[in-house]
């Protein structure tokens, strides 16, 4: 395939494996697997009220110290806590800007 006069095999058009759909959300708490990350108030309302996320619902979660993480809510009928799982991707080293 030609696209302004470049050759693009079809390989190099395929997306990075990365999950796209699965709810992403930042917390300031450290992650770490197997531990607890507690979330606010404000967090805990949009994942269940908003988003209508039930206790077990695996979401991401990130930070700029510790990366992107896989978690588990935990709770009741309002999640209180996520269960932190396995790192998707590391930390980003931030850029040197001059």
């Amino acid at each position: 395939m030609a696209y302004l006069g470049l050759v693009v095999r079809p390989k190099d058009l395929t997306m990075p494996g990365y999950d796209f759909r699965t709810t992403r959300l930042y917390v300031d708490a450290p992650l770490e697997e197997g531990r607890p990350a507690a979330l606010d108030r404000g967090q805990a309302h949009y994942l269940t009220t908003v988003l209508r996320l039930k206790a077990g619902a695996s979401i991401l979660v990130f930070n700029s110290r510790d990366g992107e993480w896989r978690a588990t809510l935990e709770g009741g009928k309002r999640a209180e806590a996520l269960r932190i799982g396995v790192r998707t991707r590391a930390p980003i080293a931030p850029a040197d800007l001059r």
